[in-house]
């Protein structure tokens, strides 16, 4: 295969899998300001009146960034790792879909 057919088709690849992303990234900002922004903050640093007293993560943090694709699902979804108030969202009704693209906002506002 000619070198510059490869190039045309790792660009149209990446170029692929970067659209096939950003409808998660768009419904996630939206699913995080409707059910997150209010304690954590619009930017996700936890600078709420809420946060003050219920001591609510800098999701932007290295100590929440480090956290797993997984982990990050199963704090959003199930409540794990909350213990003043666990979001148990999967349990409210809030579909994977919503959840998994919770996880790829996450990632897009770390510091």
């Amino acid at each position: 295969m000619d070198v510059s057919v490869r190039k045309l088709t790792g660009l149209l690849l990446s170029a692929l899998l970067l659209t096939a992303s950003l409808p998660a990234f768009a419904d996630g900002e939206a699913v995080f300001r409707k059910n997150c922004a209010t304690c954590h903050a619009n930017d996700g640093s936890g600078k709420t009146s809420f946060a003050a007293r219920a001591r609510i993560p800098d999701l932007r943090s290295k100590e929440v960034q480090s956290l797993t694709d997984e982990e990050l699902y199963s704090s959003i979804a199930r409540g794990t790792r909350h213990k003043a108030y666990p979001h148990a969202f999967e349990m409210r009704g809030m579909p994977k879909s919503e959840v998994d693209a919770l996880v790829v906002y996450l990632r897009s506002i770390k510091k």
